[in-house]
């Protein structure tokens, strides 16, 4: 129970405190009518590092107000991913969304400065649980009175109102995800439910309407979930590609650090490993020999974004003797949302993946990975 409050306490972060007036709510037809007079390029799909596919549908491609994901990834067996409807100034819409889009990749678990600064509510969540049968059966189950109760002292009851998630519907994906959707509706602190509109009065008037419309249409939301064409990252057979830089701030690419190389490990890592660490000198023995077939090891650390685990990194590569490149972690390394660290994949040349990672550490499955990849690119 312990685990499910610190997550639910991070979940209610993300939801406003204030009480405010309502408003007369809007037809989709108006909504749509307003919508027209947008021309905004349109949102690309989303896709997140733990199962979570969204496909922005026709009446959320011309709205008043824009669209923004908060992504929070607790570990690697559960994220949140929370939908904001935000009133952003006309012409700094699409400045704010191109931010807003790669935010969205990101996982740092709050919301950016720059989100933050403009009038917003939430429409909607996702839990994504990979495995997770009780916190499924939590999360399908929790009502209101029961997330109130799990989260609000009783200096807190007794008048006022809040935001608090509502079962809506869970979606089963292939890869043994499975997506728990939550509409965002305002209480009161005994868990009395109040209109839909009494929770909005932050928006201006003029977007709450459109505002309103969304929550009052979940079936529009839950449209854009598609889990029949969506594929985990770090599959065998897709494709690993990237910018970044090394822990030495050289900028550096996939297809840069591949080439020429007939197989490349990549080796997953932090500095919080303890398995992790104590494989690096054998992973720069090991580099050594894999370069005798044009085979060769580079290194992903997880938490070097961060300038005091970046300088422990490197004293930790060079106490260990490392001269292998070690790179940051980007947020369009969907691969690296891996169930376990140290985890290591085989790619080709041109960044194909070419066997099942190996988890954990290994140095002699290392060896029969990579003559086994080395057999499948010939």
């Amino acid at each position: 129970m312990k685990r499910i409050l610190c997550v639910l306490l991070a979940v209610l972060c993300l939801q406003s405190l204030c009480a405010f007036g309502g408003n007369s709510v809007a037809s989709a037809e108006e909504v749509s009518e307003e919508a027209e007079q947008a021309s905004m390029p349109p949102y690309e799909p989303l896709e997140t590092k733990f199962g979570f596919r969204f496909e922005y549908p026709e009446e959320y491609q011309n709205l008043k107000g824009e669209l923004a994901w908060w992504i929070t990834s607790y570990n690697s067996t559960f994220g949140d991913a929370t939908l904001f409807y935000v009133e952003v100034p006309e012409e700094e819409r699409e400045a704010f969304r191109e931010e807003a889009a790669l935010a969205a990749k990101k996982t740092d678990g709050y919301m950016p400065e720059w989100a933050g600064q403009y009038k917003n509510t939430q429409l909607f969540s996702v839990k994504a649980l990979f495995n997770d049968d009780d916190y499924l059966e939590y999360f399908e189950n929790l009502t209101p009175a029961g997330y109130l109760n799990d989260f609000f002292s009783e200096e807190l009851e007794g008048g006022g109102r809040t935001s608090v998630p509502v079962y809506q519907e869970t979606v089963s994906l292939e890869n043994n995800w499975k997506l728990v959707v939550q509409r965002n509706e305002p209480y009161t602190f005994e868990a009395e439910a109040l209109p839909i509109d009494a929770f909005l009065g932050m928006l201006g008037e003029e977007y709450r309407a459109e505002a309103i419309t969304l929550l009052e249409n979940p079936e529009t939301f839950t449209f854009g979930l598609k889990p029949e064409d969506w594929t985990l990252p770090g599959q065998v057979g897709s494709k690993i590609s990237f910018e970044s830089q090394t822990l030495q701030g050289d900028p550096v690419t996939s297809e840069e650090l591949f080439s020429g190389c007939k197989v490349t490990m990549i080796n997953v890592w932090a500095t919080w490993c303890g398995p992790c660490i104590s494989e690096l000198p054998d992973l720069q023995g090991l580099d050594a020999s894999f370069a005798e077939k044009d085979c060769q090891i580079i290194g992903v650390c997880l938490d070097a974004t961060r300038d005091e685990a970046k300088q422990e990194a490197l004293q930790l590569l060079e106490k260990s003797g490392v001269s292998y490149p070690n790179i940051l972690v980007t947020p369009d390394m969907d691969w690296t949302a891996v169930m376990a660290i140290p985890t290591s994949y085989f790619v080709s040349e041109d960044g194909t993946i070419l066997t099942e990672p190996v988890v954990g550490a290994h140095i002699s499955k290392y060896k029969t990975v990579l003559n086994e990849a080395l057999a499948l690119v010939g």
